[in-house]
């Protein structure tokens, strides 16, 4: 293909939805999800991808904050200032490591509130089994 500057192009430019830092973002969760569980900075690393407006690896930080050595006061809050859809999966990533602390405080969350309180409980209750 041949440009306005009389130059060859060999490859035509991406023209793919994907962000240009996709592999260097891939790359720090790889990492930090091989620190042990108790690293301070692949602790925050996770937080914060929690936290962007980013979906790309949402799934990944989710499992990896439930499962490690995260003050159940972060992840509370974590949770609670999430969109509905990552604070239905944290919670539900909570129930599979076994986080009680964060769960019962969701609870009393959520039984507080008027509307939708019971089937959230509900739900909750079902996923414990």
């Amino acid at each position: 293909m041949e440009t306005e500057d009389g130059f060859t192009e060999i490859l035509p430019a991406q023209k793919t939805n994907i962000s240009k830092y996709y592999h260097e973002d891939r790359l720090a969760l790889a990492i930090a999800a091989g620190a042990p569980k108790s690293d301070a900075d692949a602790q925050q690393t996770f937080l914060s991808e929690l936290r962007s407006p980013s979906t790309l690896f949402k799934s990944i930080a989710v499992k990896e904050v439930a499962r490690r050595d995260i003050s159940d006061e972060d992840v509370y809050n974590t949770a609670m200032k999430s969109v509905s859809a990552v604070r239905n999966e944290l919670l539900h990533a909570c129930i599979k490591y076994n986080r009680v602390n964060v769960l019962n405080r969701a609870v009393e969350f959520f039984s507080a509130l008027p509307e939708k309180a019971a089937d959230f409980v509900a739900r909750y209750l079902h996923g414990c089994r």
